[in-house]
């Protein structure tokens, strides 16, 4: 029989070209349904597992129902166990997900994708994914891997389902924290991916997990695995860290608690920034890292939980460390990007970090401050526009809750004698006013925004400032300036900068709105924008900032009666 049963088999996958595939499932299906010998069940099993890749369709909607019985009455047989897993990771995989999965670009599959279909069938009784749980836990590779590697299909395919069902099946989240302490890399790897499929979205999953010392885990893999030396597993690890500190305040606290932002500084003690070649793999991990201390100190977290990440990562020294990233060559742009942003939230709102970086100073001769160096960046236009707007970022977080650093570069906007360094920041700012280049007049005025937010004593110093933009242009206040670029600006980008500060300067005080009536013809000009009918979007921004400093100028004016009403 058993003999007779393998030659069938042979027949039909010799004929799978020649046949109707669904007859050959059909008749395979029929066999392994009525067949008493187990070897020729296994025999079965193997043949339908060579047609399901071809055959998905028919292999899960005729077949789906006796290998999940299989699973369930015959748990006990390894090998026919490890074959039905396997059946069931073809059919319910689109295009080798996980191969995909594991790029973390490859778009997600829709809701009427095959795979999720059968995923879903396969959800319906919690108890089928409670089985494949139990599976998971034994630690036969033949068992565990396929296991797994169903697991993740599946959590790709329909995540939402998966999770929920996770949460309704006991002991089962301790099923997959085992797998991470397996010590065939194969296998761990895969968990650690199905723990970054099932702890997106979900704070009740991440809360379990994370209390499942994930966090210890996960940074353990990381060290042992070379840090940003380290392969994909380290992205994915990180990847994970990331999915369960997102938004995530008890997580954050748990993370500190232990040390985790501490651990972190590993990270720099084995990868030293420029020692070799960037590989894209290196970049990718190193973003990844610097992703996972953003989560930390996010500012759409509450304040005393950012505060207090960002007094632990700087008695850690990781504010310091990542700080040197930013004057080390041979930074790619990509990371160096993140970087920007990544101390831009280090430092917001945090006056010791704030001073820190303040002090921090670029590697050449003479020194001179980083983020005059960092400035000069972005008002370069041969740089990118990620790259400008990431020096932005940190410029305004350098100012956010700073006065004193805001007054400071208001004071430096004019030179005050013949010992100022040859560039301060105010200086900077001011000279990119008289650029011909939009993006460099625009990332002026908004940082021009971050001094004067806040504090109308700024507002009123700033009227008396006049910036000297070169030796044969002469002497101007930088209100006046604004009002030059309305008058007789092209680029709208400068345009709507110079009305972003225009809007922030005036309101509450009289003493600038004041200043800016006096400006020839400056009225005249808002309300012909104002009576305009663009149709650009932009257009559009444009005339309605120009309704809104025409609002805050007739609110604040002291004089609007006899101004406003003749």
């Amino acid at each position: 029989m058993s003999f007779l049963f393998r030659s069938f088999a042979k027949k039909a996958e010799s004929e799978g070209g020649e046949r109707n595939g669904t007859q050959a499932v059909e008749s395979l299906i029929h066999r392994i349904e009525s067949v008493t010998l187990v070897a020729d069940r296994r025999d079965g099993l193997r043949a339908l597992k060579d047609l399901a890749k071809e055959n998905r369709v028919i292999v899960a909607t005729r077949g789906m129902d006796i290998l999940l019985s299989i699973l369930e009455q015959d748990r006990s047989d390894q090998e026919m166990v490890a074959v039905v897993l396997d059946i069931l990771c073809i059919i319910m995989s689109d295009s080798e997900v996980l191969e995909r999965a594991n790029s973390k670009t490859a778009e997600k599959p829709d809701n009427d994708s095959l795979g999720a279909q059968f995923t879903e069938i396969f959800l319906k009784k919690s108890d089928h994914l409670a089985l494949l749980l139990e599976f998971v836990k034994e630690f036969q590779f033949q068992i565990r891997w396929p296991a797994v590697r169903l697991m993740c299909t599946m959590a790709y395919n329909s995540p939402k389902a998966v999770q929920n069902t996770l949460l309704s099946v006991g002991g089962g989240i301790s099923n997959i924290m085992d797998v991470l302490t397996d010590n065939r890399e194969i296998i761990r790897n895969d968990g650690v991916l199905l723990l970054y499929f099932i702890t997106k979205n979900d704070p009740s999953l991440q809360k379990i997990i994370a209390f499942g010392k994930a966090f210890e885990i996960l940074l353990d893999i990381v060290r042992d695995e070379g840090c940003g030396e380290g392969g994909v597993v380290v992205e994915d690890c990180l990847l994970v860290i990331s999915n369960l500190l997102a938004n995530n305040a008890s997580n954050i606290k748990l993370f500190k608690e232990d040390g985790c932002i501490h651990k972190l500084n590993m990270w720099f003690a084995a990868d030293k920034t420029g020692s070799s070649a960037w590989s894209e793999q290196r970049k990718v991990n190193a973003v990844s890292l610097l992703n996972v201390i953003r989560n930390l100190v996010s500012p759409s977290l509450p304040s005393p939980i950012v505060r207090s990440c960002q007094e632990a990562c700087s008695k850690s020294g990781l504010v310091a460390h990542v700080c040197d990233i930013l004057m080390t060559p041979g930074v790619p742009l990509n990371v160096l990007v993140q970087t920007l942003n990544t101390v831009a939230e280090l430092i917001r709102g945090n006056q010791k970090n704030q001073e820190d970086f303040s002090a921090m100073e670029a590697p050449l001769k003479p020194p001179r401050p980083a983020l005059a160096i960092l400035l000069l960046s972005m008002f370069n236009e041969r740089q990118t526009f990620d790259l400008r707007l990431a020096v932005l970022y940190v410029l305004s977080a350098f100012l956010h809750k700073n006065p004193a650093m805001q007054l400071k570069v208001l004071q430096s906007v004019q030179p005050a004698g013949g010992n100022t360094p040859e560039y301060t920041l105010g200086q900077l700012l001011g000279g990119a006013l008289f650029s011909a280049d939009s993006m460099n007049q625009w990332c002026s005025a908004v940082a021009f925004i971050h001094c004067l937010a806040e504090s109308v004593e700024h507002k009123k110093f700033l009227l008396g400032v006049e910036i000297i933009p070169s030796v044969a242009l002469p002497a101007s206040t930088l209100l006046e300036r604004c009002g030059v670029i309305l008058r007789e600006g092209t680029q709208l980008q400068s345009k709507i900068g110079v009305l972003q500060l225009l809007c922030v300067w005036l309101t509450e005080c009289p003493d600038a709105v004041d200043a800016f009536l006096r400006i020839e013809s400056i009225m005249l000009i808002l309300l012909t924008q104002i009576l305009d009918s663009p149709l650009d979007p932009a257009q559009k921004l444009f005339q309605g900032l120009c309704a809104f400093l025409f609002g805050i100028c007739i609110h604040y004016d002291r004089k609007s009666e006899s101004r406003y009403c003749s």
